[in-house]
C-alpha cells in the first residue's frame, strides 16, 4: 500500500507538468506562426524540451528511490526480499535497466536482475552518494548486471544518526530516449544528444557510426557548454557530419548550486531552418499527445486505485496537494470521527487553495493576452523601428518598421548579429563596449542621432533609444529607432534657404555700403559748398535759400543713415554697445536738438525724469538716443498745437538688475486711426499717403524704433486717440554698473545731431594735412578748415601723405580711405610703423570717409586712427573731432 501511495505521487507529478506542456505546445505554435524565423530559438526549445523529459525522469527516479528507501525490507537489508521487490518494480517500470542495493562498501546485496559478487565502489554515482549523503547522478556506464549502456542514479539510506547504511541505485536505460524520439517522429536532420558531466555521449539522434554512445562529444560544442556560467546557450559549429548547425544546450543540476550532471543538446542544420521548424511542431504535437496519454493514464490509475485505509487517503491527498495538485481531495464521506473531521478540514483547505490557483491562472492568462497585444502593437507600428538583441548582439526581435527602415525582412535578420546587419564598421568597437557594459551593469547606451547601415549599404539617419530588460536570468537590449531622413532633408533644405537668405542679405549690405559711399561722396561736395556759400556775403533771400538747401541735404543724410540702420537690424549684424551712461543726458540731448523746432511750432517741450531712476545705467546710449529722437521728431511733426511730454521712469526696483526703464513720449497731435495701427511700424509706410500731407518723411523712423527696441530685448506699445494725441511707451532692460564704472566717451557719431563743441577754444593756426582724391570734396574740406583759421596742405593719395610728412611739420592729418596709389588704411599703417619718420609716428589722424556702415569706425580706429568723420561733413563736427583728437594726442604724448 505504501508503494501504491508513492506511485500516485509520481503520477501526480507527471500530471502537474501538463500545463507546462500545453504552454510549450503553444510556444511552438506561435513560433511556427512567426515562420520559425529564429534558428537559435528553435534549437534552444529542443534542448529545453529534452531537458524537461530528463528532469522528469530524474525526479521520478528520486521519488521511486525515496519510496523504496522507506520500506522495511530495504531498511532491514533483506537481500532476497529486496531483490523480489526490485524485480517487481522493473516489471512496472520498463525504463530502468536495473534497480539494486549495495552496502556502504559497494557490495551489491540485492538486484532486480540476477547478479554474482558485484562491487560498485568504483562508480562515480556510488562515491558521490556516499560522500554527499544526497541523491546523486552518475555517468555513462555499461551495466555490470545487464551488460547494456545505462545512466545511474544513487540514493543513500541513512540511519537515525545520519550514517549511510545502504545505497539504492537505479540505472536508466539509454535506449528509452530513442523510443521517445521515434514516437515523436523526430526529423533525421535534427541532432539530439545527451552528454554526461565529463562530455561523454549518453545518447545521439539520429544514430551514426561516428557518434556512438560512450565517446566524447564535438570539442567545439563541449567548450561552448563548459566555457560559460549560463545553464543554457547557443553555439554555431560545423558538426561531425560536416554540416553547419546551430547547437543549443541545457545544463541540468540535481539541486540549486550543485554541479551539472547532464547536458541536453539539440542541433539543427542552418540551411534547413524551415524543415527544422516543421519538425519542432510535429515533435511538440507528439510530446503533447504523449503527455495527454500519460495524464489520462495517471487519472485512470488514480481514479481506480483502491484506498484501503482512510489515513492513507489523507496522506496521499496531502502529498498530492504538496506537489501542486490543488484538485486533490481525500474522497472520504463525512463522518463524526476524528479522522473524518480531519479529512473534511483538509478538503476545505484544498478547495480554497484551488480557488486561489484559479485566480492566479486567470491573472497569468490576462498577462499573456496583454503581452500578445503589446507585441502586435510593436509589430504593426510603422514609424518606430523596434529591434531586440541578446547581450551577444544576436537579433531576437525585428518588427515591420525595422524591415522598412533597414531593408532586411524579419526572417533575414533574426539570429544574425547587429554588427553585421546595421552597424557601420567605424562604430563596431564602440557598440561592442556599450553592449558589454549593459550586460554587466545598469548602464544603458545613451539615446542620440546615429547613421546606421541599410541592406543596400547606404547609411540612414536615425534617432536611436535603448532599453535594458532583464528576462529571468538573461539581459536583453531593445532599440527604438526613428527614421530622420525626412527631417534631415528638411533641415538641409532649410539650411540651403538660410544660406541663400544670408547671401542675399550680404549682397544687400554690400550694395547699401557701396551706395552709401557713392551717395555720401557727392553729398559731401554739395553740403560743403552750401556751408561755404552760407559763410559768404549773401543777401537775406539768398541766405534763406542756402539754409533750406542745407536742411534738405541733412534730411537726405539722415534718410541714408536710417536705411543703413534698418538694413543692419534686418540682417542681424547690428550689435549693441554696453557702457555706463547718465539717463538724464538723454533728455538733455532731446532738449538741445528739439527745443528750437518745438518753439517754432509754438509747442511746449516738457521733460520729466523719475526720481527713482538710477544716476548711472549700462546700455547702448546712442541707440537709446536714436529711439528718443525718432519718437520726439514724430511727435513734433504731427502736433500742430499743445505740448510734447518726454518722461523716463524706472519700472523695477532700482537696486536689482536688470532695471526696466520706461520711455514715454506723448503729444497732443492728430492721433492714429485704430485700423492703421497694424502697419504703423512697417518700413516705408506713411499713414497719410495723399499728396497734400503737410509733413514729409520716408516712413523709416518707427520701423527702426521697433527693431532697435526688440534688439535690446524690450517692447513698444501705442496708446492713441484720433484727434486727441498719441503716447508711445518703450520699455527696455538695462544693467547696473560696477562700483568703479563711469560714463564712457561717445563711441559713435550720432547721425541725428551734432556733438557739442568743447568750450575751450581750438588751437589757433594748426598745420593740417588733408588727403582727399576727389577734387570737389578736397576743395570743400580745404576751405572749411582754412576758414577756421588753419593752414592746410593737400594730398591726392597716401604716398603723397608720406612724402609731405617727411618734409614738413603737421599737427593733424585728415585721411580719406579710398584713394589711388596708396589708400588711407595702408598709409596709416605705414605712418604708425615709422615709415614716414619717427617724429610723426604718433601724429593725430582723423578718418574722413564716406564709409558709414556698422563696424567701419571701429575698424579705422583699430589700425591707429584717432578720430572718425562721416561724409557729408558738418563744420561743428569737424571742430569737435579735431579738438578731441588733439587732446587725446597730448595725453598720449
Amino acid at each position: 500500500m505504501l508503494r501504491s501511495t508513492r506511485s500516485r505521487i509520481v503520477l501526480l507529478t507527471a500530471l502537474s507538468a501538463l500545463p507546462a506542456l500545453c504552454i510549450f505546445l503553444y510556444s511552438g505554435w506561435e513560433l511556427r506562426q512567426q515562420r520559425i524565423a529564429d534558428a537559435t530559438a528553435r534549437v534552444m526549445l529542443l534542448a529545453k524540451g529534452l531537458a524537461e523529459i530528463q528532469q522528469r525522469h530524474a525526479e521520478s527516479t528520486r521519488h521511486l528511490l525515496e519510496t523504496v528507501a522507506f520500506m522495511n525490507v530495504v531498511r532491514q537489508g533483506d537481500g532476497e526480499a529486496c531483490s523480489q521487490l526490485f524485480a517487481r518494480l522493473l516489471a512496472s517500470h520498463p525504463d530502468y535497466a536495473n534497480i539494486l542495493a549495495t552496502t556502504p562498501q559497494g557490495d551489491v546485496f540485492a538486484s532486480g536482475v540476477p547478479f554474482e559478487n558485484i562491487n560498485l565502489s568504483d562508480r562515480k554515482h556510488f562515491r558521490d552518494a556516499l560522500t554527499s549523503k544526497q541523491f546523486s547522478a552518475g555517468e555513462y556506464i555499461v551495466s555490470r548486471t545487464t551488460g547494456e549502456p545505462a545512466f545511474p542514479f544513487s540514493l543513500p539510506i541513512l540511519d537515525d544518526a545520519g550514517e549511510v547504511t545502504a545505497i539504492l541505485i537505479a540505472s536508466f536505460k539509454l535506449t528509452v530516449y530513442r523510443s521517445y524520439l521515434q514516437e515523436a517522429g523526430a526529423s533525421e536532420d535534427v541532432i539530439i544528444g545527451i552528454v554526461d558531466y565529463a562530455g561523454m555521449r549518453l545518447f545521439y539522434h539520429p544514430p551514426a557510426p561516428t557518434n556512438p554512445p560512450g565517446q566524447p562529444v564535438n570539442s567545439g560544442v563541449w567548450r561552448a557548454m563548459t566555457g560559460t556560467q549560463a545553464d543554457d546557450g547557443v553555439v554555431r559549429q560545423v558538426g561531425s557530419d560536416g554540416l553547419d548547425r546551430f547547437f543549443s544546450w541545457k545544463r541540468l543540476r540535481l539541486r540549486p548550486g550543485g554541479a551539472p550532471y547532464i547536458y541536453c543538446v539539440a542541433g539543427m542544420a542552418a540551411n534547413d531552418v524551415l524543415a527544422a521548424s516543421a519538425a519542432i511542431t510535429r515533435r511538440n504535437l507528439a510530446l503533447w499527445l504523449l503527455a495527454a496519454l500519460v495524464g489520462c493514464g495517471g487519472a485512470y490509475l488514480y481514479g481506480h486505485a483502491v484506498v484501503v485505509r482512510r489515513l492513507e487517503a489523507i496522506s496521499r491527498a496531502a502529498q498530492a496537494l504538496g506537489q501542486g495538485d490543488f484538485a486533490a481531495r481525500t474522497g472520504l464521506p463525512p463522518a463524526t470521527d476524528d479522522v473524518a473531521q480531519l479529512a473534511t478540514v483538509f478538503d476545505t483547505m484544498a478547495g480554497q487553495l484551488q480557488s486561489h490557483d484559479a485566480d492566479r491562472t486567470r491573472a497569468e492568462e490576462s498577462l499573456r493576452l496583454s503581452e500578445q497585444r503589446f507585441r502586435r502593437l510593436l509589430d504593426e507600428v510603422q514609424t518606430v523601428a523596434v529591434q531586440g538583441y541578446t547581450m551577444e548582439g544576436a537579433v531576437l526581435y525585428w518588427n515591420r518598421a525595422s524591415e522598412l527602415l533597414y531593408g532586411y525582412t524579419a526572417q533575414e535578420a533574426l539570429g544574425r548579429n547587429l554588427l553585421e546587419l546595421i552597424i557601420p564598421e567605424p562604430m563596431h568597437e564602440e557598440v561592442r563596449r556599450g553592449i558589454r557594459r549593459m550586460a554587466v551593469s545598469d548602464f544603458v547606451i545613451p539615446a542620440g542621432e546615429l547613421y546606421l547601415r541599410r541592406k543596400d549599404g547606404t547609411l540612414t539617419p536615425v534617432f536611436s533609444s535603448h532599453v535594458r530588460l532583464r528576462v529571468g536570468e538573461h539581459v536583453e537590449m531593445f532599440c527604438l529607432d526613428v527614421d530622420l531622413s525626412d527631417l534631415k532633408r528638411a533641415e538641409a533644405a532649410a539650411l540651403k534657404a538660410k544660406d541663400a537668405a544670408e547671401a542675399a542679405n550680404l549682397a544687400k549690405s554690400v550694395f547699401l555700403a557701396n551706395m552709401s559711399h557713392e551717395i555720401r561722396t557727392p553729398m559731401n561736395g554739395v553740403l560743403g559748398m552750401l556751408q561755404l556759400l552760407q559763410r559768404s556775403s549773401l543777401e537775406a533771400e539768398q541766405q534763406l535759400y542756402v539754409e533750406k538747401a542745407i536742411l534738405s541735404s541733412r534730411r537726405l543724410t539722415r534718410l541714408l543713415a536710417d536705411i543703413l540702420d534698418l538694413s543692419q537690424v534686418e540682417s542681424g549684424r547690428m550689435t549693441l554697445q554696453h557702457a555706463p551712461f547718465h539717463p538724464r543726458d538723454l533728455q538733455e540731448a532731446v532738449r538741445e536738438l528739439f527745443a528750437t523746432p518745438a518753439a517754432e511750432k509754438g509747442l511746449a517741450l516738457d521733460m520729466r525724469t523719475d526720481a527713482g531712476l538710477p544716476e548711472l545705467l549700462v546700455g547702448d546710449e546712442v541707440r537709446l538716443r536714436q529711439i528718443l529722437f525718432n519718437l520726439v521728431n514724430n511727435a513734433i511733426k504731427f502736433t500742430a498745437e499743445g505740448s510734447i511730454l518726454v518722461e523716463l521712469i524706472a519700472l523695477s526696483p532700482t537696486r536689482e538688475a536688470p532695471v526696466r526703464m520706461l520711455i514715454t513720449v506723448c503729444d497732443t497731435g492728430i492721433g492714429i486711426p485704430p485700423e492703421r495701427l497694424q502697419e504703423l511700424f512697417s518700413p516705408f509706410t506713411q499713414l497719410d499717403t495723399s499728396g497734400t500731407r503737410p509733413d514729409h518723411g520716408a516712413g523709416l523712423g518707427l520701423a527702426i524704433v521697433r527693431r532697435v527696441t526688440e534688439l535690446m530685448r524690450g517692447h513698444i506699445t501705442v496708446d492713441t486717440m484720433p484727434g486727441e494725441g498719441t503716447c508711445m511707451h518703450v520699455v527696455v532692460p538695462l544693467a547696473l554698473p560696477d562700483g568703479d564704472a563711469s560714463p564712457a566717451e561717445p563711441g559713435r557719431q550720432d547721425h541725428t545731431a551734432a556733438q557739442p563743441i568743447d568750450p575751450r577754444p581750438a588751437t589757433a593756426h594748426l598745420h593740417l594735412l588733408l588727403a582727399e582724391d576727389e577734387a570737389t570734396n578736397r576743395l570743400v574740406a580745404e576751405r572749411l578748415l582754412t576758414q577756421a583759421g588753419h593752414e592746410v596742405v593737400c594730398a591726392e593719395h597716401g604716398q603723397q601723405v608720406l612724402d609731405l610728412l617727411r618734409s614738413r611739420h603737421v599737427d593733424c592729418v585728415f585721411m580719406d580711405i579710398q584713394m589711388p596709389v596708396l589708400d588711407g588704411i595702408e598709409a596709416t599703417r605705414r605712418i604708425r610703423a615709422g615709415l614716414a619718420g619717427e617724429a610723426v609716428r604718433n601724429v593725430p589722424i582723423i578718418a574722413l570717409t564716406a564709409h558709414a556702415m556698422k563696424g567701419d569706425r571701429e575698424r579705422f580706429l583699430q589700425i591707429g586712427m584717432n578720430g572718425y568723420l562721416e561724409k557729408p561733413l558738418a563744420m561743428e563736427l569737424v571742430q569737435a573731432t579735431l579738438e578731441q583728437a588733439l587732446r587725446h594726442a597730448r595725453r598720449m604724448g
